[in-house]
């Protein structure tokens, strides 16, 4: 019997143990995950970032066809852009959708402002197996926001240009 101060799912357990084996209190026998705290963690650029509102409803749907779409709540937006990509696995160079420059120390620098933003998965909405808690998963979040104004979003557009070619 294992007992743990939460509801959780056993993952990584030490293939090793049987019966009649020695255990010593620092050997790790498995760990035991807190599905309450499961995340989705996300990035946004400058212009999407505008649409989100918190406690917006959205659906993470994962790149691997193994897993299953899970359906989340827009938690936080992180107000400055990230300086390293706190994603690096989102990186062009790795197959994902943001352009970045490699720095000489490894770090990946977004070209282009982008936003951290969080996503609480609801208890019920997600029950993890072994095989995929604690992972992470790259995929596309898919957040419900209200249209923009065609016209507003042309002005935007033209302020960014005269703004650009204005050496501003």
């Amino acid at each position: 019997v294992i007992r743990a101060p939460f509801d959780g799912v056993l993952a990584d357990v030490e293939p090793d143990i049987h019966i009649g084996r020695w255990i010593r209190p620092p050997d790790r026998l498995a760990r035991v995950i807190d599905r309450s705290r499961f995340i989705v963690r996300a990035v946004a650029s400058e212009f999407a970032v505008r649409k989100l509102r918190d406690g917006a409803s959205a659906r993470f749907v994962p790149d691997d066809a193994i897993g299953a779409s899970v359906d989340v709540r827009l938690s936080r937006i992180d107000r400055a852009s990230e300086r390293v990509l706190s994603l690096p696995s989102l990186a062009i160079v790795h197959g994902g959708w943001i352009p970045v420059q490699a720095q000489k120390n490894g770090e990946l620098k977004p070209t282009r402002p982008v936003f951290a933003v969080y996503f609480t998965v609801p208890a019920e909405g997600y029950r993890a197996s072994s095989a995929n808690a604690g992972t992470v998963s790259r995929g596309v979040t898919v957040v419900e926001t209200e249209g923009e104004r065609l016209l507003l979003k042309a002005w935007r557009q033209v302020v960014r240009v005269v703004i650009r070619e204005s050496g501003f």
